[in-house]
């Protein structure tokens, strides 16, 4: 266990690829555009409108088997 909280506290930032790594496996998760922009901000990960366009291949359609 961490007896200084300040080292159990700090994050790295992601770098570019972990970056892409997580929105992709957010856009797996999602239902639709507004779900996916929504999960996208709530974990601080880019959600412009140009990284929304290139997730929305990503969703995952209801005939999609999600295991």
């Amino acid at each position: 266990m961490f007896t200084d909280m300040k080292g159990a506290l700090e994050l790295t930032p992601l770098g570019s690829g972990q970056s892409a790594a997580a929105c992709l496996v957010v856009a797996h998760q999602a239902r639709d555009k507004d779900d996916l922009a929504d999960l996208l901000v709530a974990l601080g990960l880019p959600c412009g409108e140009d990284d929304l366009v290139r997730l929305l291949p990503h969703l995952t359609t209801a005939d999609t088997p999600t295991t």
